[in-house]
């Protein structure tokens, strides 16, 4: 009786050995999971500021071409004004030395004419 005893108590306590084993591996598991939450926690924090600091730098990079298109098609549209206005100017002189020939050959045409 008394071996049975002794083996009843050793079986006892090596099932506790177990208990404790298996409730410090639950333990450890739970805070691995913990871990891991919260290291997913950080890289989907992580995650969403380099989406927003992207779209920031998307939206930026998008602003400072609309403004150097601007800028071009504003350069462009006075480089044509420019043009036309020259390009008027040449015309507007044309005309007058035109004109002024008109007078001269109007004006010889008329002393010939008297002279005759």
């Amino acid at each position: 009786a008394r071996l049975q005893e002794e083996h009843e108590a050793t079986r006892h306590a090596a099932l506790q050995d177990r208990a404790c084993d298996l409730a410090s591996f639950n333990s450890r598991c739970a805070a691995l999971q913990l871990e891991g939450a919260e290291k997913e926690a950080a890289l989907q924090s992580e995650g969403a500021e380099n989406v927003e600091a992207l779209e920031r730098e998307g939206a930026e990079k998008v602003a400072a071409l609309e403004r150097q298109g601007a800028e071009k098609v504003a350069a462009i549209e006075r480089e044509g004004a420019e043009k036309v206005a020259s390009l008027q100017r040449e015309g507007a002189e044309k005309d007058a030395a035109l004109a002024e020939a008109l007078r001269s050959a109007d004006e010889m045409t008329d002393e010939i004419r008297r002279a005759n």
